[in-house]
């Protein structure tokens, strides 16, 4: 790697091909050390999110590729209104297009990942200008939303359902990603010493302002469980509560109990700290708190029911304007958001039949490698029976001889006879089995098709108070 860096003249300023060609050379390095985080980061936090006998689940082999990322558009900020220990900072987009090798394999059944696409925003600040090499005290780099990740699959993954599987790998990245790099967290590489100023520039940049959200009602929320209301009146209706993300910021409102239609009066408002409101997004989830929903979720950590979605909300949006320029001022906005309360994962939480299904596959499988293994080290005995015909026979006793034979003979031809019948009974009855789960398939999917269409014509949305408050210009923003 190191002969391949010094084979690479350097080029001022940089360009997009000499970046990448940098890239090519130190993929080789970066691979090993991304495909040891999947073994070692994302392997066990889909373990954790997977019940028992699906957190076997295995990913071999696990190869990322040779092809690398690649830049694919680079520019220089203008500095950072109270940021003046800035160097410069960069602003790069990276996209990643990979021939991955991944198998994903519980108890011998999965599918494999062929490709592996996403495209990200980084921010890489150079922070403490001097005037001797490398003309910087330190890097930080940040991310100001996680990327989303695009799969496509070798096969249809036979315990559970590709698309399933593909979200849950991007929750795991993701909660990785807003642990370490996504707003406001950052990584930092110090490499002089920094004086006071400079440290804060550094770990904790002044930030471009607040925005508070104040959650005021839902209405037309669909619900997903059962109570003695419901069974007197109909319908049925959720315990509702909403959650807001921001980057790696999160915030969970009250539950509100038995209406389609909540109102959230007490403990509604949140603060928000906001770096890049032309990058950051919003993210609101509703999700279902019933009694039995919440004690599974305490005792096993699985997730609640999700009722509705609107993701990738961009702030400007959020206060029906089509670009940033309104965010060096005071501004507020009263809206409705419309949900979403249907996408392709809707109905797969841990506690749902999908997940039984999965588990009664891989019993059956592993019950059947079980009956094989040992009908493989059983060998057939030999039921041939030697017949002697009276006429070889000598006396009486030559006479029983022969009667114990036919009696031993009749015997075994009845046994196969039987033998044959239980094999023919056994394939009736996985006919007759085969037949069921087609029958009952189909009845599946469409209950799912009426299912579907019952939530996309959901009229579900959200109320939501929004105030912005460029960083300094209020009490709350400073608070």
């Amino acid at each position: 790697m190191v002969k391949g860096l010094a084979q690479l003249p350097i080029r001022m300023p940089p360009t997009f091909d000499w970046v990448n060609k940098v890239i090519e050379v130190i993929w080789p390095l970066a691979r090993r050390a991304v495909e040891s985080a999947v073994k070692e980061t994302v392997l066990p936090g889909l373990r954790q999110k997977l019940p028992g006998i699906l957190k076997d689940v295995n990913i071999n082999p696990c190869s990322i590729g040779d092809t690398p990322p690649r830049v694919t558009s680079a520019n220089v900020l203008p500095p950072s209104r109270g940021s003046s220990s800035r160097f410069f900072v960069l602003r790069v987009e990276i996209e990643y297009d990979g021939d991955a090798d991944l198998y994903l394999e519980c108890h011998g059944v999965g599918a494999g990942i062929k490709q592996v696409k996403f495209s990200s925003v980084f921010y890489v600040a150079f922070v403490g200008k001097t005037f001797e090499p490398p003309f910087f005290k330190g890097i930080s780099v940040h991310m100001p939303r996680c990327p989303k990740f695009n799969i496509e699959w070798t096969g249809v993954c036979s315990f559970l359902s590709n698309e399933l599987i593909a979200e849950m790998l991007n929750q795991v990245v993701h909660d990785f990603l807003r642990q370490h790099v996504v707003l406001p967290h950052r990584m930092v590489v110090p490499i002089l010493p920094f004086n006071d100023e400079e440290t804060w520039d550094f770990l904790a940049p002044r930030p471009a302002g607040c925005l508070r959200i104040t959650l005021v009602e839902a209405s037309g929320l669909i619900g997903s469980h059962i109570d003695l209301k419901t069974l007197i009146g109909g319908g049925r209706s959720p315990d509702a509560f909403v959650n807001l993300r921001l980057g790696a910021q999160d915030w969970r409102s009250r539950a509100i109990s038995g209406t389609c239609d909540p109102t959230w009066e007490e403990e509604n408002q949140c603060i928000f700290i906001v770096e890049a409101p032309d990058e950051q997004t919003l993210d609101i989830r509703l999700f279902d708190e019933d009694f039995t929903t919440k004690l599974r979720v305490l005792c096993t950590g699985e997730q609640y029911d999700e009722l509705a979605r609107s993701t990738s909300l961009s702030l400007p949006s959020l206060f029906q304007r089509s670009s940033c320029d309104v965010f060096d001022r005071e501004i507020e906005s009263d809206i409705w958001v419309p949900l979403q309360c249907w996408w392709p994962t809707r109905g797969m939480g841990a506690d749902k039949k999908h997940f039984e299904d999965a588990v009664q596959k891989i019993s059956r499988k592993t019950a059947q490698e079980t009956v094989e293994d040992i009908e493989a080290e059983s060998k057939p005995l030999n039921t041939q029976v030697q017949q002697e015909s009276p006429a070889k026979s000598n006396g009486f006793s030559g006479m029983m001889n022969w009667v114990k034979n036919e009696a031993a003979w009749a015997f075994h031809t009845a046994e196969d006879s039987l033998h044959a019948a239980e094999e023919e009974v056994e394939t009736l009855v996985e006919h007759a089995h085969e037949w069921y789960e087609q029958k009952r398939h189909d009845h599946e999917v469409k209950a799912l098709e009426k299912e579907k269409a019952r939530l996309l014509a959901a009229d579900s949305k959200i109320h939501l108070h929004f105030a912005w408050r460029p960083f300094g210009n209020s009490t709350w923003s400073q608070a």
